[in-house]
């Protein structure tokens, strides 16, 4: 009998960076043959097997989650379903993968409440047998919280690509800034719409700048929208949220990603952004460092004249590229790299996000956490 697991969440939809690391995670277990996962949440978009569930004691009576053998807590954003966390017999193990919280000071205060509850329910961590961060910066944010973190238990969400691996000398066309998303206030769009403005004044009329994200806090995105159509900013373009298809599309055309968030526990569009051969230009706070790994630009959070500059110097290495794409330079974090260089290191950043590599990480662990499992044949000895 394969091992049950239950993974739980307040929701999983689609274009949501913690609703990719659940799927993920339920397809490799999927995949691998010796586990039987099923994602019980408020709601669900993807396809995966799951059940919407209504309130705590529609999850702790449920089926699912009374016969599971493991629990993996998917947390990111306060859900009374993960106060279930402090509940479990001898052989149920829980583990929490911690995606962070953002700061209630820099979020929309429709959201305020509802994030300073999860600040309170972070709480819950406490009573896990098992605690996995997606990126070492969330792991120290538990421990300076007072919890025990492992940081060595870190565990990267995996990231598909969208595009093929691209080198940044494939690249033609406009020089274009992507902002990939969600519109919020604490992405700091407004920024990156403040630089592109001064550069526009400084004469970079050929550059074009392009928005891309979800706007479900709808004033917020209404006015990032507004500011661009009314023609102030020209060459820029607000596209919303789209189509995987049309985001790989602009991953391809883009040359540089703008990042200028005030807080991110990982943030997968840098990734994505590397893979695509797009230049990232991002704030120097939270996950975002460590994240880049000095493979683009780190800018002062919350300074777009800062940002204007930076974003200025990277358009002048993109236009030495395609002058002379042979012998070409580019300033990134770590130093000035020489194209081959760049390419090279971009590549074994990238395998720390490797979608195989993690999935059998993924396996591993929980092999590990129940001897009882028995890999060779993928049975299951119940206690």
């Amino acid at each position: 009998m394969r091992a049950k697991v239950c993974i739980i969440a307040d929701g999983c939809t689609k274009g949501d960076a913690i609703s990719a690391a659940i799927a993920a995670d339920c397809r490799a277990l999927q995949a691998s043959g010796e586990f039987d996962p099923f994602l019980l949440s408020e709601m669900c978009q993807v396809t995966i097997p799951h059940a919407n569930i209504r309130g705590l004691r529609e999850l702790v009576y449920h089926p699912r989650f009374v016969d599971a053998d493991i629990r993996i807590f998917h947390f990111g954003f306060y859900s009374e379903l993960f106060n279930a966390c402090m509940l479990g017999k001898e052989r149920v193990k829980r583990i929490l993968r911690f995606h962070n919280v953002t700061p209630a000071e820099i979020v929309d205060p429709s959201q305020r409440e509802r994030i300073e509850k999860a600040r309170r329910q972070v709480a819950v961590v406490a009573k896990a047998d098992e605690v996995w961060p997606i990126s070492p910066f969330n792991g120290r944010t538990l421990a300076a919280m007072g919890f025990q973190v492992d940081l060595e238990k870190t565990l990267f969400m995996p990231i598909t690509p969208l595009t093929e691996r691209l080198d940044p000398r494939s690249k033609g066309g406009p020089i274009t800034i992507a902002y990939v998303g969600r519109i919020v206030p604490a992405k700091g769009v407004h920024f990156l719409l403040d630089a592109f403005e001064l550069l526009a004044a400084r004469g970079h009329t050929d550059v074009e700048l392009v928005v891309i994200g979800s706007t479900y806090i709808r004033g917020y995105a209404a006015g990032v929208r507004a500011r661009i159509d009314r023609g102030r900013l020209k060459n820029a373009r607000f596209l919303g949220r789209v189509s995987q298809a049309k985001l790989a599309r602009a991953y391809e055309r883009a040359s540089i990603v703008a990042i200028p968030s005030l807080h991110e526990g990982l943030c997968v569009p840098v990734i994505e952004a590397l893979y695509a051969g797009a230049i990232p230009v991002v704030s120097d706070t939270a996950a975002l460092p460590e994240t880049l790994n000095g493979l683009g630009r780190l800018t002062p959070v919350g300074n777009p004249v800062a940002l204007a500059d930076c974003l200025e110097e990277v358009i002048a290495d993109i236009r030495g590229i395609r002058r002379n794409p042979d012998n070409a330079t580019i300033r990134v974090e770590r130093g000035t790299l020489s194209l081959d260089e760049y390419y090279a290191a971009v590549s074994r950043h990238l395998e720390s996000f490797s979608p195989t590599a993690l999935s059998a990480e993924l396996i591993h662990r929980l092999r590990a956490l129940t001897p009882s499992s028995s890999p060779s044949t993928g049975q299951w000895a119940r206690n």
